[in-house]
Parts: C-alpha cells; structure tokens; sequence
C-alpha cells in the first residue's frame, strides 16, 4: 500500500510546485542560439555540458547504430546527512527539472555537471556543491548512467555526515532517513539520481538501527537474514570473473557523425529513426524558477513508451537471493554490468514476462528518469518474489543482500536501473 507524504513535507511540496514556473516548448534546432551542428554533432558552443553525436556498433553479427548523449563530464551527486534527536536526517533537494513528471522531484543535496560547478552557464553555482569538493566522506563510487542513453557517462555518488548547523535554501529541507524510505516506492517523488546515492551508500549508516530490522514481517525477517548471510569462499570472486570475462570480449562502439547514421533521420526539430520511433532526440526551450539559470534551451531526448524493470527475488537453501543478469548496453562505460532480471528500455515495444502465478509483487512504482536529459521518460519498476521452488538456469546470477552491499560500495558493478530498483528495499531498512 503506498504511503501519504507527512503533512509537514506535503504542505512545503505542495508550495513549491505552485511557485514553481516551468515553461517547455520544442523548438527547432535552426532556432537555438547555444546549440549548432558541427562535424556530424550536436553541440553546445563552449564545447561544455554534453553533445549529441552517433555511434555504430556489433550485435552479434547485425551492425547496429543510434545517437547517444556524449558526455565527459563527471557528474556530482552527493547528500548531506546529519545525526538530529537520535534520528538520522537527509538534507533533500526538491529540484525543478523539464523532464520531470509533476516538475519537482526529490534530488540529492547536489546534483550538479561539473559544467554547471564551473558555471559555464554564467549563472550561479549549483547550491552546496561546495560541501563535496575535497573533503572526506563516508562513501565516494562512481556509477554508470542508462548505457543505452549516455556513451561513457558516470556519476560521483557521494555521502557526507555533517554536525554543523547550514543555511538552508527554500528548495532544501532536511527529512528523516525513515521517512525517505517509507516514501520511495512513490510514483514520481524520487528522482533516479537519489535513488542511486542512497542504495549505494553503506545501509547501516543510513539509519540508527541494525539494517532491515525495521519490520517484523517474515520478508523483513529473509531481507535481514539475506543481509547478515556469509557467503561461501570465493563465490562472488566467481561471479565477478564471469562479467570481466565478458567485458574483455566485447569491442567497444565507435563514435561516428550524425550524418552517417542508418536508419536514423535529421529534420528540423528532430533525430528520429526512419521507422519504429522508440525515442527521438528533440531541442528543448525551457524557462524555470529555482535554476541557476531562468532560461536556456538543451536538446533532451523523447520515448514513446514506458519502460519495465523487474528484479525477481527467491530463496536458495532458505536464504534471500536476487537474480541479476550481465547487461549488455553500448553506452555503458564497463561495456557490461549486472542488471535487473527483466528490462525493456523507455521506447521499446515489448510484452511483460509472465511471472508464476504464486508470486509475489513485494513492491512497484513508476519513476521517471533524469529530468535534465530526457523528457519524462519514465519505467515502471518491480520486485517479485517468486517463493522457494524454482529452477536456477546456466548464466543466473543469483547474490545475497550482503553481496549486494559489497558491490554497490564498489564503482561501476550495477546498472542504473539495477540501481534503481534494488532502492525500493531501503523501505524495509
């Protein structure tokens, strides 16, 4: 059953989206005053932010190719949290995006491109970004982005403990940890990029409990036993061996201009495919409140469908496990990592994999992804238990919570959608 935001929170989110002003419109590139196409790509004039360019690439024996976002920059997205009245609070940035749905999401504390850091907007800098430059932490990884979206792209996630009282902005409040995650399988409330920071932080410090003792429910109690589980000698060094096996083996793309695209068309406000449009690359104009800069315009990419993103749990010898499979993606910057058990990506046409009739949908929600680059482009996202009795097929990879764990404390081992669902545990936390 979903949960009914505190009064509290609601009332200060409630007035933001009211103050907030959020104008989007699509334009035509030919209109854009920041934006031009040079050399086969899609580019700001400072040659900063991101770009929009082509890659090819093999599959097996077929010769694939789309546009991709290129960007170089290491994104910042780190959250400030304080000890408050034994309580463990997170300092939550209620960010205005144009791809968001209901325009405001919760962010991490900062959530910035270095680009933006820099300023190379000529607006102001991105709020609190000072607190995560040079500093100590307790837990610094860089993760990818969708790897069928951004070529190469990875982000710092970052969580820093503060003692000191700090201004706050209208924009930023700080919420319990407990609320937080009783309130992230809510549609469209979390963004992605807090999503990931949180999961990817080292759970016990996230709240003033042993982790997963939360609940007395019997799948509160596997999700503790899952956690607290030793694993036997060697197996997860097994199972990584298997993906850096895999990631050797594969040839990365090449980049190539637009223009060389197959299959693929430039017009006048759009980068689409010639035929099934799955997604499109538009040229956005947006003016907002609560941005370091009130007006600019950005290409942001367009799906025509939603996603699906289902991670199926079940126990092996009465433990916990998670079923996880190596993820191909041509963007991805390890060329392979481990993703849900299920996923079709925002635009693909494809029917839900029937489940037993006996499982259990544990948890679902429907996300929409990164707001500054794609345009409400949203996944429904799904735990499913499928009990005890099952058969594990060659290529499964089944971990435990605390493998889970390990791995997310390390750089680069989930995809972002893994990422994303495996978050919607943290409400059992």
């Amino acid at each position: 059953m979903k949960k009914t935001l505190p009064q509290s929170i609601q009332i200060w989110l409630d007035k933001l989206r009211s103050q907030c002003s959020l104008t989007c419109r699509f334009i035509a590139f030919s209109n854009s005053k920041e934006w031009k196409f040079i050399n086969g790509s899609l580019c700001h004039l400072t040659n900063k932010f991101f770009s929009i360019v082509g890659i090819r690439w093999k599959k097996g024996k077929k010769i694939c190719n789309q546009p991709i976002i290129l960007q170089t920059d290491i994104g910042t997205l780190g959250f400030l949290l304080r000890d408050k009245r034994s309580k463990k609070e997170l300092l939550i940035h209620a960010k205005v995006e144009p791809g968001n749905v209901k325009k405001v999401q919760f962010a991490p504390t900062c959530q910035a491109t270095s680009s933006n850091i820099e300023q190379v907007h000529n607006g102001s800098k991105p709020p609190y970004s000072d607190w995560f430059e040079n500093s100590s932490y307790i837990c610094e990884t860089f993760q990818s982005e969708q790897g069928t979206r951004f070529f190469g792209k990875k982000n710092r996630n970052v969580l820093r403990v503060v003692s000191q009282e700090i201004p706050l902005s209208s924009a930023h409040k700080w919420i319990s940890t407990d609320t937080i995650f009783s309130l992230i399988d809510t549609d469209f409330l979390i963004n992605t990029d807090a999503r990931s920071v949180l999961v990817s932080s080292p759970w016990g410090k996230l709240v003033n409990r042993e982790p997963f003792t939360r609940y007395r429910t019997e799948f509160a109690n596997d999700l503790y036993n899952s956690y607290r589980f030793k694993e036997e000698s060697g197996k997860i060094n097994n199972i990584l061996h298997k993906l850096k096996t895999k990631q050797e083996k594969i040839n990365p793309p090449t980049i190539i201009p637009l223009t060389k695209l197959k299959e693929w068309e430039i017009k006048d406000r759009t980068i689409q495919p010639v035929q099934d449009k799955y997604f499109e690359i538009k040229q956005i104009d947006v003016e907002a409140t609560g941005r370091e800069v009130p007006h600019w315009d950005q290409p942001i990419i367009d799906s025509t469908t939603k996603g699906k993103v289902d991670l199926v749990c079940g126990r092996i010898q009465g433990i916990l496990h998670f079923l996880f499979k190596i993820q191909i993606e041509p963007g991805l910057y390890n060329k392979a990592e481990l993703g849900p058990t299920y996923i079709v990506a925002p635009g693909i046409k494809s029917d839900r994999v029937k489940i037993k009739k006996d499982a259990i949908i544990r948890t679902s929600c429907n996300q929409s992804e990164e707001g500054g680059r794609f345009f409400k482009d949203t996944n429904q996202y799904r735990i499913i238990d499928i009990g005890d009795n099952f058969k594990i097929k060659h290529g499964d990879i089944w971990l435990t919570l605390s493998q889970v764990q390990k791995l997310l404390l390390e750089d680069g081992w989930f995809t972002n959608e893994a990422r994303s669902v495996l978050s919607l545990i943290l409400q059992w936390l």
